[in-house]
Protein backbone atom coordinates (compact mmCIF):
# COMPACT_ATOMS: atom_id res chain seq x y z
CA UNK A 1 0.00 0.00 0.00
CA UNK A 2 1.63 3.54 -0.86
CA UNK A 3 2.34 6.16 1.51
CA UNK A 4 -0.53 8.25 0.04
CA UNK A 5 -3.32 5.31 0.42
CA UNK A 6 -2.48 5.28 3.76
CA UNK A 7 -3.18 9.27 5.11
CA UNK A 8 -6.41 9.25 3.02
CA UNK A 9 -9.46 9.24 5.08
CA UNK A 10 -12.01 7.00 4.65
CA UNK A 11 -15.11 8.98 2.57
CA UNK A 12 -18.89 8.72 1.23
CA UNK A 13 -19.39 10.86 -1.40
CA UNK A 14 -16.21 12.87 -1.29
CA UNK A 15 -16.76 13.52 2.13
CA UNK A 16 -14.95 12.17 5.00
CA UNK A 17 -18.48 11.12 7.35
CA UNK A 18 -16.70 12.89 10.63
CA UNK A 19 -16.95 16.13 8.47
CA UNK A 20 -20.38 15.34 7.72
CA UNK A 21 -21.80 14.47 10.92
CA UNK A 22 -20.28 17.45 12.53
CA UNK A 23 -22.05 19.67 10.03
CA UNK A 24 -24.90 17.45 10.61
CA UNK A 25 -24.68 17.75 14.54
CA UNK A 26 -24.12 21.44 14.72
CA UNK A 27 -27.29 22.08 12.73
CA UNK A 28 -29.17 19.55 15.29
CA UNK A 29 -27.90 21.62 18.44
CA UNK A 30 -29.80 24.95 16.71
CA UNK A 31 -32.67 23.09 17.31
CA UNK A 32 -36.03 24.70 16.05
CA UNK A 33 -33.29 27.95 15.25
CA UNK A 34 -32.09 27.98 11.66
CA UNK A 35 -28.14 28.45 11.07
CA UNK A 36 -26.34 29.86 7.60
CA UNK A 37 -23.72 28.30 5.51
CA UNK A 38 -21.17 30.79 7.27
CA UNK A 39 -22.30 30.36 10.47
CA UNK A 40 -21.94 26.82 10.40
CA UNK A 41 -18.56 27.31 9.17
CA UNK A 42 -17.13 29.56 11.85
CA UNK A 43 -18.17 27.45 14.18
CA UNK A 44 -17.48 23.76 13.04
CA UNK A 45 -13.93 25.09 11.80
CA UNK A 46 -15.18 22.98 8.81
CA UNK A 47 -13.94 24.60 5.38
CA UNK A 48 -16.30 26.30 3.54
CA UNK A 49 -16.18 23.93 0.42
CA UNK A 50 -16.32 20.91 2.90
CA UNK A 51 -19.51 22.77 4.31
CA UNK A 52 -21.34 23.11 0.88
CA UNK A 53 -20.78 19.32 0.24
CA UNK A 54 -21.74 18.24 3.46
CA UNK A 55 -25.03 20.54 3.23
CA UNK A 56 -25.82 18.97 -0.42
CA UNK A 57 -25.25 15.79 0.65
CA UNK A 58 -27.85 15.90 3.80
CA UNK A 59 -30.05 17.70 1.67
CA UNK A 60 -29.63 14.63 -0.54
CA UNK A 61 -30.32 12.31 2.42
CA UNK A 62 -32.97 14.22 3.60
CA UNK A 63 -31.66 15.07 7.09
CA UNK A 64 -31.74 18.73 6.79
CA UNK A 65 -34.10 20.90 5.01
CA UNK A 66 -33.21 24.64 3.13
CA UNK A 67 -35.62 26.86 4.65
CA UNK A 68 -36.48 30.94 3.70
CA UNK A 69 -36.09 33.28 6.24
CA UNK A 70 -38.91 35.46 7.25
CA UNK A 71 -36.60 38.12 7.81
CA UNK A 72 -33.32 38.35 6.60
CA UNK A 73 -32.03 36.90 3.06
CA UNK A 74 -30.12 34.00 2.06
CA UNK A 75 -30.35 29.97 2.64
CA UNK A 76 -30.78 28.68 6.09
CA UNK A 77 -30.84 25.17 7.42
CA UNK A 78 -32.45 23.16 10.30
CA UNK A 79 -32.87 19.33 11.24
CA UNK A 80 -35.30 17.53 9.15
CA UNK A 81 -37.00 16.50 12.10
CA UNK A 82 -37.78 20.61 13.72
CA UNK A 83 -39.89 22.62 12.55
CA UNK A 84 -38.52 26.49 12.47
CA UNK A 85 -39.74 29.22 15.55
CA UNK A 86 -42.29 31.36 14.39
CA UNK A 87 -39.11 34.03 14.10
CA UNK A 88 -37.07 32.28 11.38
CA UNK A 89 -40.23 31.55 9.40
CA UNK A 90 -42.86 34.35 10.13
CA UNK A 91 -45.23 31.94 11.87
CA UNK A 92 -48.46 32.13 10.14
CA UNK A 93 -48.35 35.13 8.71
CA UNK A 94 -45.31 33.59 6.33
CA UNK A 95 -45.32 30.82 3.86
CA UNK A 96 -41.99 29.69 1.98
CA UNK A 97 -40.53 32.77 3.08
CA UNK A 98 -43.32 35.53 1.76
CA UNK A 99 -46.01 37.18 3.31
CA UNK A 100 -48.90 35.11 2.94
CA UNK A 101 -51.49 37.89 1.11
CA UNK A 102 -53.87 34.97 0.39
CA UNK A 103 -54.75 34.05 4.07
CA UNK A 104 -54.43 37.73 5.20
CA UNK A 105 -56.99 38.58 2.84
CA UNK A 106 -59.25 35.90 3.96
CA UNK A 107 -58.69 37.09 7.48
CA UNK A 108 -59.76 40.46 6.29
CA UNK A 109 -63.12 38.62 5.02
CA UNK A 110 -63.62 36.82 8.09
CA UNK A 111 -63.49 40.23 9.90
CA UNK A 112 -65.41 42.40 7.67
CA UNK A 113 -68.31 39.71 8.34
CA UNK A 114 -67.82 40.13 11.78
CA UNK A 115 -68.33 43.66 11.57
CA UNK A 116 -72.01 43.62 9.59
CA UNK A 117 -73.18 40.68 11.49
CA UNK A 118 -72.23 43.17 15.05
CA UNK A 119 -69.99 40.54 16.67
CA UNK A 120 -67.24 43.63 16.08
CA UNK A 121 -67.06 47.23 15.52
CA UNK A 122 -64.54 49.02 13.23
CA UNK A 123 -62.88 52.38 14.34
CA UNK A 124 -60.04 54.22 13.60
CA UNK A 125 -57.07 54.87 15.79
CA UNK A 126 -57.43 58.12 17.39
CA UNK A 127 -53.89 57.86 19.11
CA UNK A 128 -55.29 58.52 22.42
CA UNK A 129 -56.54 56.42 25.55
CA UNK A 130 -56.76 53.15 24.71
CA UNK A 131 -55.81 53.25 21.32
CA UNK A 132 -52.45 54.89 22.62
CA UNK A 133 -50.04 52.40 20.80
CA UNK A 134 -51.82 52.51 17.76
CA UNK A 135 -50.74 55.20 15.08
CA UNK A 136 -53.72 57.90 14.12
CA UNK A 137 -55.87 56.75 11.32
CA UNK A 138 -55.18 53.21 11.96
CA UNK A 139 -58.04 50.85 11.68
CA UNK A 140 -59.01 48.67 14.50
CA UNK A 141 -61.74 46.49 15.59
CA UNK A 142 -63.20 46.28 19.26
CA UNK A 143 -66.10 44.11 20.76
CA UNK A 144 -69.26 46.17 21.11
CA UNK A 145 -69.64 46.84 25.17
CA UNK A 146 -72.84 44.31 25.35
CA UNK A 147 -70.75 41.62 23.84
CA UNK A 148 -67.55 42.07 25.52
CA UNK A 149 -67.29 38.84 27.81
CA UNK A 150 -64.78 38.92 31.37
CA UNK A 151 -65.06 34.97 31.43
CA UNK A 152 -67.04 32.88 33.06
CA UNK A 153 -70.36 34.39 34.61
CA UNK A 154 -70.50 33.95 38.15
CA UNK A 155 -73.72 35.42 38.82
CA UNK A 156 -74.20 38.05 40.76
CA UNK A 157 -71.88 37.77 43.68
CA UNK A 158 -68.84 37.55 40.99
CA UNK A 159 -69.60 41.38 40.48
CA UNK A 160 -69.94 42.53 44.05
CA UNK A 161 -68.27 46.47 44.10
CA UNK A 162 -66.78 45.62 47.60
CA UNK A 163 -64.26 43.73 45.41
CA UNK A 164 -63.19 46.45 43.35
CA UNK A 165 -64.07 49.22 46.54
CA UNK A 166 -60.72 51.31 46.73
CA UNK A 167 -61.91 51.97 50.60
CA UNK A 168 -62.64 48.19 51.64
CA UNK A 169 -60.03 48.78 54.08
CA UNK A 170 -62.00 50.94 55.86
CA UNK A 171 -65.21 49.86 55.64
CA UNK A 172 -67.16 48.53 58.88
CA UNK A 173 -70.68 48.20 59.15
CA UNK A 174 -71.00 51.11 61.75
CA UNK A 175 -68.23 53.71 60.42
CA UNK A 176 -68.24 56.80 58.16
CA UNK A 177 -67.63 53.99 54.94
CA UNK A 178 -70.36 51.19 55.46
CA UNK A 179 -72.04 48.48 53.58
CA UNK A 180 -75.65 50.26 54.82
CA UNK A 181 -74.58 53.70 53.21
CA UNK A 182 -72.78 52.94 49.80
CA UNK A 183 -74.93 53.52 47.10
CA UNK A 184 -72.43 51.19 44.94
CA UNK A 185 -73.91 48.15 47.31
CA UNK A 186 -77.43 49.40 47.77
CA UNK A 187 -77.33 49.19 43.84
CA UNK A 188 -75.94 45.66 43.72
CA UNK A 189 -78.46 44.52 46.20
CA UNK A 190 -81.41 45.54 44.05
CA UNK A 191 -79.70 43.29 41.31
Amino acid sequence: MSQSQKRKRPESSGLAESDQQVVLNFIKSKGEDATTKRNIQEETKVPTQIVTKCINNLLALSLIKKIPHAQFKGDYYIAAEFKPLNTVSGGEWYLDGKLDTQFINKLKDILGSMVHENLIIEVKSSGHGEYHSIPVGNVCYRCPVGNLKRGPDGGAMASIPCGVCPRIRECTPDGLISPTTCVYYTKWLDF
